[in-house]
C-alpha cells in the first residue's frame, strides 16, 4: 500500500513538470453575452397592428427586419422607435468614415398582405369636411417665379451673426404677403355665408388683423393654425411665432386660439417638392399661397456698357388660388406683382413698414 501510494504521488509531480515544460495556452475569450431571447412570428410572416404599419411606413423602417418583442412575435412601436434610431446612428456614425459620395439607397417598400380599412379620424376628418367645403368654391389659380437672392443673403448673414438662431424663408413671405394686403385688403378677406334667395353668397368681410394661416404637415395630419396680427410685427417676431406654432403643432399642444380667425393663408410645400401647386382655398378665406421648390436658374443681367450677362440666380415658384367669386383675375395679378417686387426688392419692403 505504501508502494503504491509514493508511485501514486511521484506521478503525479512528473505531470505537473511536464506541463510546466509545455508552452502556456493564451487566455481564452470570454463567450459573448447572449441576448434575451425573443418571441418571433412564424417565418415570412410579420405581426403588427395597423397603427404599428402606419407609423413604419411613415419612418420608411421595413418591419421585415424588426426583431419583435412583442407578445406572440409581434412587433411593437417601441420595437419601431427602436431599430429607426439604431438606424440612424449607423449613418451619423459612417458620414465621415469615407470622402466618396453616399449613394442614395431606394427606401423599402412595405407592401400590405391585405387590403385595410383606414378610419378617417380627429384631424383627418376635420381635413376631409373642410377641404370637401373648400371645393364648393370657384377658384382661379395663378403661378409667378420670384427670385430669392436678396432675401438669401438677408437670412444667411443673419444667421452667421446669430449661429444659434433658426431661420426660413416663410417670415419673409409672411411679411411680404401681409405688406400687399395694406394695398389690397380684399386678399384679407372672409366671406360671409348668408346667401340670397337663389343661393348666391352678397358680401365679404375685409379684415382689420392680418391673421395668416401657415400649413403644418403634423403626424397627426394637416393642421392650419395661424400667426396673429402679422402687419404689426417685424420678420424675426414672424420667425419666433412660427417656430413657435411648428413645435406646438408637433407635439400636439395647438390650442383652440391657434387654429381659429385664419384671414388668409401661406403653405409651404418647397422643402418637400413640386414646382408649382393649385392650393385649396381654406374657407371662409378667399384666398390661399403656396411657396414651392426652390431652383437655379441663368437670368440675364444688364452689364454697365448695356450688353447682357447670364448668371445663375435662384428662384422660388410660388402658387396662389383665389375665390372668383369675390376676387377678379387682373386684380389677383397685380397682387402677386406687388409680393413679387417685396420678395426681390427687400429693401423696398423694409422701406415701406410703419
Amino acid at each position: 500500500m505504501e508502494v503504491s501510494d509514493d508511485v501514486q504521488v511521484k506521478g503525479e509531480v512528473t505531470e505537473a513538470e511536464h506541463k510546466k515544460e509545455e508552452a502556456p495556452e493564451p487566455p481564452k475569450p470570454e463567450a459573448p453575452k447572449e441576448e434575451p431571447k425573443k418571441t418571433e412570428a412564424p417565418a415570412g410572416k410579420v405581426l403588427a397592428t395597423p397603427a404599428v404599419r402606419n407609423l413604419a411606413m411613415e419612418m420608411k423602417v421595413d418591419l421585415a427586419k424588426v426583431a419583435p418583442t412583442g407578445k406572440g412575435g409581434r412587433i411593437t412601436k417601441e420595437d419601431v422607435l427602436k431599430y429607426a434610431e439604431g438606424t440612424k446612428a449607423g449613418a451619423k456614425a459612417g458620414a465621415g468614415a469615407s470622402s466618396q459620395p453616399a449613394v442614395a439607397k431606394a427606401a423599402p417598400v412595405v407592401v400590405l398582405e391585405q387590403d385595410r380599412v383606414v378610419k378617417l379620424t380627429g384631424v383627418r376628418r376635420a381635413m376631409a369636411k373642410s377641404m370637401t367645403d373648400a371645393l364648393k368654391i370657384p377658384p382661379y389659380n395663378l403661378q409667378e417665379e420670384m427670385c430669392i437672392e436678396k432675401i438669401k443673403k438677408m437670412k444667411e448673414d443673419y444667421i452667421k451673426a446669430n449661429p444659434k438662431m433658426k431661420m426660413t424663408y416663410l417670415p419673409f413671405f409672411l411679411k411680404a404677403f401681409s405688406q400687399a394686403m395694406v394695398k389690397y385688403p380684399i386678399f384679407n378677406a372672409v366671406s360671409n355665408p348668408v346667401t340670397d334667395k337663389e343661393g348666391y353668397i352678397t358680401e365679404y368681410i375685409e379684415k382689420a388683423e392680418h391673421n395668416i394661416s401657415i400649413a403644418i404637415d403634423s403626424p397627426s395630419g394637416l393642421l392650419v393654425p395661424n400667426v396673429k396680427s402679422v402687419q404689426r410685427k417685424s420678420i424675426l417676431q414672424i420667425n419666433e411665432e412660427v417656430r413657435a406654432l411648428i413645435e406646438r403643432g408637433r407635439t400636439g399642444a395647438l390650442t383652440e386660439e391657434d387654429l381659429s380667425d385664419g384671414t388668409f393663408t401661406l403653405s409651404s410645400i418647397g422643402g418637400i417638392g413640386g414646382l408649382i401647386g393649385a392650393p385649396v382655398i381654406f374657407r371662409p378665406q378667399v384666398a390661399i399661397a403656396a411657396m414651392c421648390k426652390i431652383r437655379t436658374v441663368g437670368k440675364y443681367v444688364k452689364k454697365p456698357d448695356g450688353g447682357l450677362d447670364l448668371k445663375p440666380v435662384e428662384i422660388m415658384g410660388v402658387s396662389m388660388s383665389c375665390d372668383h367669386r369675390i376676387i377678379d383675375g387682373a386684380t389677383g395679378a397685380r397682387f402677386i406683382t406687388v409680393v413679387k417686387d417685396y420678395i426681390e426688392n427687400i429693401d423696398t419692403l423694409l422701406l415701406s413698414l410703419k
